[in-house]
């Protein structure tokens, strides 16, 4: 238990057990309810509305976190992420975070500070929610805009989670910590988990969690998903055979093309083309580096991806580009830890925001991205997934070295019984 035992929310069975259950109502008390895993431990803080005003700032992080990673994980290879998702997941794990860790967090992340992050994140997360809808396509026929954003937390049950931390899940993430038995079946724990995300993303998503990702010592997985789906504004035309200059050569693929007005722009080092999905609310922005790859993601970094993506489009395009299904599968520890987030992955976190009954590490950060699109559309799933650990004690490697006279026992292992007992005074005494 928890030194400061007031600080903490207990689990709801132990509350109903003293009586105390309504002596927590209203704000900073208690909500249980049935759920996926064990009982939701909540604090009885409704959802914030958040402010609008903090959106902006919460944007730029995002677009500067987004290019950093593109930069540290974007190999040449194809690769699919949610700056948004892995964001969100490991704020739910910031407010967690104290000292050095937090910092840390704050620097790799971009964030803004907690008093801006839950508003700026609440506001945008529910506008998010408004995009979703019967939306009008060019031709005025109504389509369907689908963009579904979740969290959900997974916590070792019977442990103490602080009373703030889980009063900032509800208020700005609208969820509470689900009890489970991570610990007595970590597999159930881990299907449970990808069963949740696989919901989410309409299966789009099954594993992410891979096998191993769940242990014994997880005490908490925080979860963040992403779904959209949505047609063009204009449907593409089939374009014909692309010649592709791949990385291993040129190859020749499928391609599907299309006239944007008003809907390209230029700038240094690049070319690029907005392509709205039905609504106008939703686009992809399609970016060609003059170089290559590896010249552009650097030039992104900072605010210059974000002001890529808010730049309007000035001039007429003839786009034509290939049909894709791509997905990626990250394990972002090092990649965070190349961006300054070290303290988390290490012995020295400090994460007593989340709990005092032991002190956690977080053990593994885990992504999937995937996205296809074609002349009609796209859609798109991500989803992040934190693993949280104890950090164990530091031990100094036990030293024996059998330099004098010393006993030994031969024994039975179960009982203890003693079989043969030694001594070894001197051991080059030859056998008699």
């Amino acid at each position: 238990m928890s030194p400061r035992t007031a600080d903490v929310l207990l689990p709801r069975r132990t509350l109903l057990a003293l009586g105390g259950l309504a002596a927590l109502a209203g704000a900073g008390g208690l909500a249980g309810c049935a759920a996926a895993g064990g009982d939701l431990v909540a604090a009885d803080v409704a959802r914030r509305p958040g402010d609008p005003a903090r959106v902006p700032a919460l944007v730029d992080a995002v677009g500067a976190f987004g290019a950093d990673l593109l930069d540290a994980v974007g190999e040449e290879g194809n690769l699919v992420c949610s700056p948004w998702s892995v964001l969100v997941a490991l704020a739910m794990v910031r407010y967690g975070a104290t000292g050095t860790t937090a910092e840390e967090m704050d620097a790799a992340l971009h964030l803004p500070d907690l008093a801006a992050l839950g508003p700026g994140l609440s506001a945008l997360d529910q506008l998010l929610g408004t995009r979703s809808g019967r939306r009008e396509n060019a031709a005025g026929k109504k389509t369907t805009v689908v963009l579904d954003t979740a969290n959900r937390v997974w916590g070792q049950q019977g442990s103490a989670w602080e009373r703030p931390f889980l009063e900032d899940l509800a208020a700005w993430f609208g969820t509470g910590v689900s009890e489970t038995d991570l610990a007595g079946d970590p597999e159930a724990a881990r299907r449970a988990v990808n069963a949740w995300v696989a919901d989410q993303t309409h299966d789009r998503i099954e594993e992410l969690m891979p096998e191993g990702s769940v242990r014994p010592g997880t005490r908490m997985v925080l979860a963040n998903a992403l779904h959209v789906r949505a047609p063009w504004r204009k449907a593409f035309d089939p374009g014909g055979p692309l010649e592709f200059a791949a990385p291993g050569g040129p190859v020749t693929v499928p391609s599907m093309a299309t006239v944007l007005p008003g809907g390209g722009a230029i700038g240094e080092g690049w070319t690029a083309a907005r392509v709205p999905l039905a609504g106008d609310e939703l686009a992809l922005t399609v970016i060609r580096p003059d170089v290559d790859l590896a010249t552009l993601r650097p030039a992104l970094r900072g605010d210059g991806l974000a002001n890529l993506l808010r730049r309007e489009p000035d001039r007429g395009v003839a786009l034509r580009m290939p049909p894709v299904e791509l997905r990626t599968a990250l394990e972002l520890t090092d990649a965070l830890r190349r961006l300054g987030m070290r303290r988390a992955f290490t012995p020295e976190a400090e994460f007593d925001g989340m709990t005092r009954a032991e002190r956690l590490l977080v053990a593994a950060v885990q992504h999937q991205g995937w996205l296809a699109l074609d002349e009609e559309g796209l859609e798109a799933a991500a989803a992040t997934g934190v693993t949280m650990e104890p950090v164990s004690a530091p031990s100094t490697p036990l030293e024996l070295t059998l330099d004098r006279p010393y006993l030994a026992c031969l024994h039975d292992v179960e009982t203890g019984l003693p079989l043969l007992l030694v001594q070894v005074v001197d051991p080059t005494a030859a056998a008699s």
